[in-house]
């Protein structure tokens, strides 16, 4: 994920939250990302033009990182209910509890960040391209994502306390940001179109 997006300081860019000592990172955040420097990932709308115009560019494009989380994100899912062996989180004892919950969680915030990701493709795609399905298919991503966020927030509210976060200055828990991560969704909805030539 850092790959794909990234700031140089903490307080600046908290991936476990999407969120920063500045707020929340939106998908307006993502459409124009900086990547880490060095590491081969493109940026979402030089990806995006790129790929438009039928040019091949070096890097590692935005939907690899969308492949390699989904892709982890149900490994994780399905392994989680296999370790479970069919019975439900509140039947399974100890520490395995604990790290059941754990890995459902990085499963389903990698499910919400692949989905962020290909919606940002989407949204680059329409003010590039003005082809409304893209920015339907973006809308419907981040539904999607919305309800990853969801599951999130559930999983890690039987296991985690709020709290407070110095690097970003204010009380976290994933529950505190569903709001912000819906807004994700009218943000799309109200993509502007590119003027018309």
């Amino acid at each position: 994920m850092n790959q794909y997006f990234w700031l140089d300081n903490h307080f600046e860019w908290f991936p476990e939250g999407c969120t920063s000592g500045f707020g929340f990172k939106t998908v307006r955040d993502f459409v124009h990302n900086t990547p880490m420097p060095g590491s081969g990932a493109l940026k979402t709308v030089e990806y995006v033009a790129n790929a438009l115009a039928g040019r091949e560019v070096q890097g590692t494009p935005p939907g690899a990182y969308v492949e390699t989380l989904r892709a982890a994100a149900q490994e994780t899912a399905h392994q989680v209910e296999r370790l479970r062996g069919g019975r439900s989180a509140d039947h399974v004892a100890g520490a395995l509890t604990c790290t059941l919950y754990d890995l459902e969680a990085w499963s389903a915030l990698g499910a919400y960040y692949a989905d962020k990701i290909e919606a940002a493709v989407e949204l680059a795609s329409f003010e590039q391209s003005a082809e409304g399905a893209r920015r339907d298919r973006a809308v419907e991503l981040l539904r999607r994502a919305y309800h990853s966020w969801q599951r999130l927030a559930q999983v890690t509210s039987r296991h985690y306390v709020p709290y407070f976060h110095a690097a970003i200055n204010r009380t976290f828990s994933w529950a505190l940001l569903l709001d912000e991560v819906e807004q994700d969704i009218t943000i799309a909805e109200r993509w502007p179109a590119p003027p018309r030539a």
